[in-house]
C-alpha cells in the first residue's frame, strides 16, 4: 500500500522517477526534489559519462556548464532504451542544451526565465556606473601606487538615453532601473509591438544594454557596421550572450576610441582565449566580469527553487510550465 504525504504526494515517486542534477545549483533545488524524487547530484560528467549515465534518468537538471549534446539526448531517449522525459535548465539561456534534438525525441525542455532578472539587470546597470564613473581604471591606478584624478572625467546618467536591446524581463527591468536614476529609454525587440529598430536604438543612446537570446538571427547582431551607428560617447553593456556580439569589431572600435567604453559579462568563448584576454587587458576602456550576472546569492535560491518546483509540477501532475520551445 503506497503512503501518501501531507501534500498529496506518493512514497512511490522516490523509487520510481529519478533526476539527476549534473551541476551545481543551490542546495535548496535538490532539498525540495527529494521530497518526492530520487536525486543524485554528479558534478563535471564528461559529455561521454553523461551519455552513459542518462538513459537511467526520468530528468536532468543542468546550469550552463554542462553541454546537453543531441548524442546525451539520444542516450537518454525512450526509443533508444532511455527513460528520459524533461530536461531543466536553471536560469534563462538554453543555448546549452540541443533544444531541437530534445523536441525530436519527445523530451520538453523547461528553464527558469524569471528567477535571475533583478539579478541580471542591476549587474548591468552596475557595469554602467562602473564605466560612467571610472570607478575600474580609478581603483587600479591607486592600487598601483597613483593618483590618477585628472585622468578620468566621470559623467552623470541622469538626463542620458539608455537603449535595451531585447525588451523582454530582464529588459524591462533594467529600463525600470534606468529610469529610477533619471534616464530615458528607447528599446528594440522584434516580438514587442511599439519598439523602434535596433538602428534607431543605436544612434540615439548613450548607452546600449542588451538583453538576447542567442539565435541565428541574433548572433553577430552587433557587427561593425551596427557598432559604427553608435555614438563615440556610448557605453556598450552585454549581459545576455556573448555571441550577439562581435567581439573583435567590439574591441577594434574601443582601441580606435569610436566608443567611450564597453562592460561585458559575457563572451564568445568563456573563458576568452589568452589573445583575446591579452588584448581585452590593454584596453582601459573595457570591464569585464566572468558571466556572473545572474549568480547573485538572492537569484541562485530563487532559480533553485523555480527549477525545482517547474519540475516537480510537470513530472507529479504533467504541468506544462516554463516549456521552451
Amino acid at each position: 500500500m503506497l503512503q501518501v504525504d501531507k501534500a498529496g504526494r506518493n512514497e512511490e515517486n522516490r523509487r520510481i522517477v529519478k533526476i539527476l542534477i549534473a551541476d551545481k545549483i543551490d542546495a535548496k533545488c535538490s532539498e525540495l526534489l527529494r521530497a518526492n524524487f530520487d536525486v543524485d547530484e554528479k558534478e563535471g560528467l564528461s559529455p561521454d559519462e553523461l551519455a552513459k549515465v542518462v538513459p537511467a534518468y526520468d530528468a536532468l537538471l543542468v546550469r550552463g556548464k554542462t553541454k546537453v549534446s543531441a548524442k546525451v539526448i539520444s542516450a537518454g531517449a525512450k526509443e533508444n532504451g532511455g527513460k528520459l522525459k524533461a530536461i531543466g535548465r536553471a536560469g534563462i539561456g538554453v543555448d546549452t542544451i540541443d533544444v531541437a534534438a530534445a523536441r525530436s525525441a519527445g523530451i520538453l525542455v523547461f528553464n527558469a526565465p524569471g528567477a535571475s532578472t533583478l539579478s541580471v539587470a542591476e549587474h548591468a546597470i552596475g557595469l554602467l556606473f562602473a564605466l560612467a564613473k571610472h570607478i575600474v581604471p580609478g581603483t587600479l591606478g591607486i592600487r598601483g601606487g597613483e593618483w590618477p584624478k585628472d585622468a578620468w572625467k566621470p559623467r552623470e546618467l541622469a538626463g542620458k538615453m539608455l537603449g535595451i536591446v531585447g525588451f523582454g524581463r530582464i529588459g524591462r527591468k533594467t529600463a525600470e532601473l534606468g529610469s529610477a536614476l533619471g534616464m530615458g529609454t528607447v528599446a528594440h525587440d522584434p516580438f514587442v509591438t511599439g519598439t523602434e529598430t535596433v538602428e534607431k536604438v543605436l544612434e540615439s543612446s548613450d548607452a546600449i544594454s542588451i538583453h538576447l537570446p542567442l539565435t541565428s538571427d541574433t548572433k553577430n547582431l552587433l557587427n561593425a557596421e551596427k557598432l559604427a551607428l553608435m555614438k563615440a560617447s556610448a557605453y556598450l553593456i552585454n549581459t545576455s550572450r556573448g555571441e550577439v556580439v562581435d567581439l573583435n569589431a567590439l574591441l577594434g572600435a574601443l582601441e580606435e576610441e569610436k566608443l567611450a567604453g564597453a562592460g561585458l559579462d559575457v563572451f564568445p568563448e568563456e573563458p576568452p582565449p589568452k589573445e583575446a584576454a591579452e588584448r581585452m587587458a590593454k584596453i582601459p576602456t573595457l570591464i569585464a566580469t566572468p558571466h556572473i550576472a545572474g549568480s547573485a546569492v538572492e537569484a541562485q535560491a530563487r532559480i533553485a527553487v523555480e527549477i525545482a518546483e517547474t519540475m516537480t509540477g510537470y513530472l507529479l501532475r504533467g504541468e506544462e510550465r516554463n516549456i521552451v520551445t
